[in-house]
C-alpha cells in the first residue's frame, strides 16, 4: 500500500513461509483496499491505497475451494485429519453400534434411510443415553470454541451449526451402517457373524464380527464426511465471512505463490524496492554442472514459472535533510542535533 503522496509505503512480504496465506477478505469480511491512518491531531489522517497483492484475490479465492478435498491433495500434510473425525464419529455413536447384535430391533430393521426416519431414530437414541448426550454437548461446545470470531453471537451460531452438522452426519452414518449390517445378517445367516474363541479349559469368548464390520463402516464414513464437513465450513468461513484464514490455508499446504523483496540502494541514496513473485515453484531439481557458477541445485521442472515483478518497482527518494531521514508520521519531528553520527 502507498500513501497518496508516495512518501510512505506499507509492505507486507511474508511469502516465504511454510504455507500460503490468503489475500482475499471474503464477501462479508473486512476490506483492506483502503486503510485510513489517524494522526495525533483531530482531522489529520493519511489514506493508503492497495496497489497489489500476491496471489491476486481471485486466485486466492479459487485456491480456497481446495478445502473440499484437502485430505486428498498430493503431498498435503493434513491428510490424516480425517482420522480425528473418524474417531469422533465412532465415540459419538457407540450406543448405536451396540444395537447391531439385536436381530429384533424393529426400529433399525425397518429404517427407511430417509431423513425423518433416521433423524427420529437418532433423537430417540440420544434421549435414552446420558453418555451420548454428554458427548454431543461437549462436541458442540468444542466447535464453538474453535470458531474464529470476537462475536459471541457468531460463535454460538456458526460454531453450533458446525457441531450439529458433524453430529447429524455421525448418527446418519452409524444408523445406516447398523441397519445395513442387521438386515444383511438376517437375510444371510452365517455362523461367522459370531466367532467362538476358546480360552483355556473352561473359558469361551465370542467375537461379534458385526460390531467390527459396523465400526469399520463408521470410521470410513467419519473420515470421508467429517473431512468434507470441515472443508465446507472452512470454505464458507473464509470466502464468505473472511474468517479462519490460517486454518483454511494451512490445511491446503500450498507451496506455490512465493514472493520476496529485493532492495537496491544506488550511489545517490535512492532505494528501489523490487517485489518479486514465483507463481509455481520447482518440484524437481538437478545438480549444477561442474565448472559452472551458481547454486549446487538447479531447477529441473518445466512447469515451474520464472520470477516476475508483482508490481512496478517502488522508488524511495533520498530526503534532502541533515539526517537524511524522512519521518513516516506527519506529526513526528526529528531534531538533527540529537542524531549521532555513524563511526567512520
Amino acid at each position: 500500500m502507498n500513501h497518496s503522496d508516495k512518501s510512505t509505503q506499507k509492505i507486507t512480504a511474508g511469502g516465504g513461509g511454510a504455507f500460503l496465506h490468503p489475500t482475499h477478505p471474503g464477501i462479508l469480511g473486512t476490506k483492506l483496499d483502503v486503510i485510513v491512518e489517524k494522526g495525533l491531531k483531530e482531522g489529520d489522517e493519511r489514506k493508503f491505497k492497495l496497489e497489489g497483492c500476491f496471489p491476486p484475490t481471485k486466485d486466492s479465492r479459487r485456491l480456497c475451494w481446495r478445502n473440499l478435498i484437502f485430505p486428498y491433495l498430493k503431498g498435503n500434510k493434513s491428510r490424516t485429519f480425517g482420522l480425528m473425525t473418524a474417531v469422533l464419529y465412532l465415540l459419538l455413536t457407540l450406543t448405536v453400534v451396540a444395537r447391531v447384535i439385536d436381530d429384533k430391533d424393529q426400529a433399525l430393521l425397518n429404517l427407511n434411510y430417509e431423513f425423518g426416519s433416521v433423524s427420529g431414530t437418532a433423537i430417540q437414541t440420544l434421549l435414552n443415553s446420558v453418555p451420548a448426550m454428554f458427548l454431543v454437548v461437549l462436541t458442540i461446545v468444542g466447535f464453538m470454541f474453535f470458531t474464529d470470531t470476537h462475536s459471541r453471537l457468531y460463535r454460538i451460531l456458526m460454531g453450533g451449526l458446525h457441531g450439529v452438522a458433524h453430529i447429524l452426519a455421525a448418527f446418519f452414518i452409524a444408523l445406516i451402517s447398523v441397519s445395513f449390517v442387521i438386515q444383511l445378517a438376517v437375510s444371510y445367516p452365517w455362523r461367522g457373524w459370531r466367532l467362538h474363541i476358546p480360552w483355556g479349559d473352561n473359558l469361551n469368548f465370542y467375537l461379534e464380527t458385526r460390531i467390527l464390520f459396523v465400526t469399520a463402516l463408521i470410521l470410513l464414513g467419519g473420515f470421508v464426511f467429517g473431512s468434507l464437513i470441515m472443508g465446507i465450513y472452512l470454505l464458507l468461513s473464509m470466502n464468505v465471512f473472511g474468517r479462519h484464514g490460517n486454518e483454511a490455508f494451512s490445511s491446503l499446504g500450498v507451496e506455490d505463490w512465493k514472493n520476496f523483496l529485493r532492495l537496491h540502494i544506488n550511489e545517490q541514496g535512492e532505494l528501489t524496492i523490487y517485489p518479486i513473485g514465483l507463481k509455481r515453484v520447482p518440484r524437481k531439481w538437478k545438480r549444477r554442472e561442474d565448472g559452472t557458477a551458481g547454486p549446487d541445485l538447479m531447477p529441473a521442472d518445466p512447469d515451474a514459472t520464472k520470477p516476475e515483478l508483482i508490481e512496478c518497482p517502488i522508488v524511495m527518494k533520498k530526503e534532502e535533510s541533515k539526517t537524511g531521514v524522512k519521518t513516516s508520521s506527519p506529526n513526528l519531528k526529528i531534531d538533527a542535533s540529537t542524531q549521532s553520527s555513524a563511526p567512520s
